[in-house]
């Protein structure tokens, strides 16, 4: 009689495997432009062509991994009326932490923004943001990057903000 070991390794693979430790907490950003008003492009055929001001948010975006090493910045997009994005931070990083990094980007636009179309002190962006933060299951991530690279095919203009 032969004695089989595949009970055991079936039992083995019904545990739950010991998930790994999560060393950074993702968000899905979003941040409107004041008025929502569509000013750093335009969508076309589902493609998003920036104007100047456009290309100052997402160079901007860009230079915020160097700012703040501790972010990592991953999908991203601007649009016309607002910018959508996924970032993880640090577990021990406090949601102050996000909204530094966002409130950096916001102003570091906004000044350069301003002086490039001669507005000094005119707002650019909405007060605050919107932060989903993502679960840790599987497919969150690649959901929230799969929500920024489809934002073209939806986008339609909004509109105005009634308190701007």
């Amino acid at each position: 009689m032969t004695t089989s070991t595949l009970p055991h390794r079936l039992a083995a693979t019904r545990r739950p495997a010991a998930r790994p430790a999560v060393a950074c907490q993702w968000w899905l950003l979003t941040i409107w432009l004041h008025g929502r008003r569509p000013q750093l492009g335009e969508v076309a055929d589902g493609l998003v062509r920036l104007n100047v001001l456009g290309r100052i948010v997402l160079f901007e975006w860009e230079r915020t991994a160097i700012v703040r090493p501790r972010a990592h910045l991953d999908a991203f997009l601007v649009l016309p009326d607002r910018v959508v994005g996924v970032v993880a931070l640090p577990l021990a990083a406090s949601r102050a932490e996000l909204g530094a990094l966002l409130g950096g980007l916001k102003g570091a636009c906004t000044a350069v923004v301003n002086m490039v179309r001669g507005t000094p002190g005119t707002a650019l962006w909405e007060r605050g943001y919107h932060a989903l933060r993502l679960r840790d299951t599987p497919g969150a991530l690649a959901r929230a990057r799969r929500f920024v690279a489809d934002a073209p095919l939806r986008w339609a203009p909004v509109p105005e903000a009634p308190d701007a």
